[in-house]
């Protein structure tokens, strides 16, 4: 099918042609008389040839315009979608606009929900390292481990206590007090785990079976065990305080505190 531009190109060439027509046969149809009258009255007839001419040139534009309109309206209702082509545009662009906005907030959406969930996830791994890290603080007494000489020690004596680990599960040490070369007391300690719970035995070279203190506490490089059945001591308490290792044993009347520094 044609454009519309070359269609009317097409019928502004006929139209023309119609009029250069028109005007050959008018001029042809015209025809000069030699007469003896006037020259006003010859100057008369030529005025009114002159109008008869542009009338006929007026009729013919006009008619040639209405033609060319008629032609372009005719050319519009045969083709429908000339006319609706401009609505569908803007439906279109309409459409298309919507459409990158709701993928726009769509992807936002998406990289926000991400966002979210690894964070949550970063807070879970995390929460869950820390969680693991105190469990294995307390769960173990590797502070414990190592050679300990008492501080601020009576004159003339020295103590000492030394812990290795023997099995995740049990830890044996030795205290001991020395005295001008000799040893002057001694206990022999070890902790063992039995159900997950901590137990602490204690011997003297005296004794024919060790005393048992139950771990009552553990948190982070500390614990506390008991025994309620015997006098003194009640209570044990440990806990690693900077490079300190520090000590208490009491009752309910009386306390007696220690306080090492590891040897290197």
């Amino acid at each position: 099918m044609p454009s519309l531009h070359s269609h009317t190109h097409c019928q502004a060439a006929q139209a023309n042609a119609q009029t250069q027509a028109w005007q050959r046969v008018c001029l042809s149809n015209r025809t000069t008389k030699t007469t003896d009258k006037p020259t006003d009255e010859k100057e008369h007839r030529t005025d009114n040839r002159r109008l008869a001419q542009w009338r006929v040139t007026w009729i013919i534009e006009h008619s040639t315009s209405h033609q060319l309109l008629w032609c372009i309206d005719s050319f519009e209702l045969r083709n429908p979608p000339l006319r609706q082509a401009p609505k569908r545009y803007m439906q279109a662009k309409n459409k298309t606009r919507m459409k990158r906005t709701f993928i726009l907030l769509t992807s936002i959406l998406v990289l926000s929900c991400n966002q979210n969930t690894k964070t949550n996830q970063d807070e879970k791994l995390d929460t869950k390292s820390n969680t693991k890290n105190e469990t294995e603080m307390t769960e173990n007494l590797d502070w414990l481990t190592g050679n300990w000489k008492r501080l601020k020690e009576e004159a003339g004596k020295e103590t000492f206590e030394n812990w290795e680990k023997i099995s995740p599960s049990e830890y044996s040490g030795i205290g001991f007090t020395m005295q001008k070369g000799d040893t002057i007391s001694q206990e022999k300690m070890d902790f063992v785990q039995k159900d997950g719970k901590w137990t602490l035995l204690v011997k003297m070279p005296n004794e024919e079976k060790p005393t048992e203190f139950k771990m009552s506490e553990q948190r982070s490089n500390q614990f506390v065990c008991v025994n309620d059945s015997i006098d003194f001591p009640k209570k044990i308490h440990y806990w690693l305080e900077e490079d300190k290792m520090k000590a208490e044993i009491s009752n309910n009347e009386m306390k007696i505190p220690f306080e090492f520094e590891k040897i290197k």
